[in-house]
Formats: structure tokens, C-alpha cells, sequence
């Protein structure tokens, strides 16, 4: 019988660092959120306003499925990923993998859109996101942790 491997500092890091990474999208879905809550109370307060009146409701529907999909959407990635990082952690190389595609398809995505990312003036959330990215990615592949997957592989 083989005596398992302890899980290095650097596999323990990385893990928490993409729970708060998925903290931080959840924080941002807040964020959103909130922003699209109170575009539909500006809308249900024109309603009396307009004078063509079915555009609004249609726009507030429109407002309403869209944040529900947000949500729907959010939580199954959050589900998804957490389990992705839970067996990242246990020593599944795959999981390693796929972490570090979501990681850099998020850097990507963050860097290269301008609701998320403004090269000249960045977001608190969006600094965040990138230091805790780029500080899981690196954590991934330290001697330490190439030995630890290694000696997971079956």
C-alpha cells in the first residue's frame, strides 16, 4: 500500500484563490444585478410618462428574463467550477487543466472586453480578478505542485 501524497501549500493556495475568484463573479452578479434592478424601476416609473406606452413593458420583460438567465447561469457555472477546483485539489490533473482554461479564457474575456476590463482606467473587481487569476495559474505549475499532479496521475 502507498502512502498518499500530502498536498503542497501551493495546490491549498491555488484552490482558495479560485474560490475567491468565483467569489469575486458572484459579487460582480451583484453588482449587475443591483444596476439592471434599477434600470427596471426607471422603467416602471416612465411607464405613465411615455406617451407610445407597450414599449417599456417590453423592454422591463425583456430587463426581467435577462437577469433571470444571469442568475440560472451564475449559479450553475459557480456549481461547476467549485466542483472543477474541489477535484483540481484532490490531485486530478484534468481538473488542473480545465482550470486553467476557464482561467485564462477569463483573463481574455476580462482584458479584451470593455464592460469588464478598460486598459485605462481598470475596476476594482476587474484588478482583482486578474491578480487572483495570474496568482492561481502560477501556483498550478510550481515544481511543487507538477510533483503532487504527477504523483496523482493513474
Amino acid at each position: 500500500m502507498t502512502v498518499p501524497r500530502q498536498r503542497p501549500k501551493t495546490v491549498e493556495a491555488a484552490f482558495w484563490l479560485s474560490v475567491v475568484s468565483a467569489v469575486i463573479v458572484f459579487v460582480t452578479l451583484g453588482v449587475v444585478l443591483s444596476a439592471l434592478h434599477v434600470v427596471n424601476s426607471l422603467i416602471d416609473a416612465s411607464h405613465e410618462s411615455v406617451a407610445a406606452g407597450g414599449w417599456s413593458e417590453v423592454i422591463g420583460n425583456a430587463l426581467g428574463g435577462s437577469v433571470l438567465l444571469s442568475v440560472v447561469v451564475s449559479v450553475l457555472g459557480g456549481v461547476l467550477v467549485l466542483t472543477v477546483v474541489s477535484l483540481m485539489r484532490m490531485g486530478r490533473n484534468w481538473a488542473r487543466v480545465v482550470v486553467t482554461v476557464l482561467n485564462v479564457a477569463g483573463l481574455g474575456w476580462l482584458v479584451t472586453s470593455g464592460r469588464g476590463f478598460d486598459l485605462g482606467s481598470p475596476s476594482a473587481f476587474g484588478l482583482m480578478t486578474i491578480g487572483v487569476s495570474v496568482a492561481s495559474l502560477v501556483l498550478l505549475y510550481v515544481p511543487a505542485s507538477n510533483r503532487y499532479f504527477a504523483s496523482r496521475r493513474i
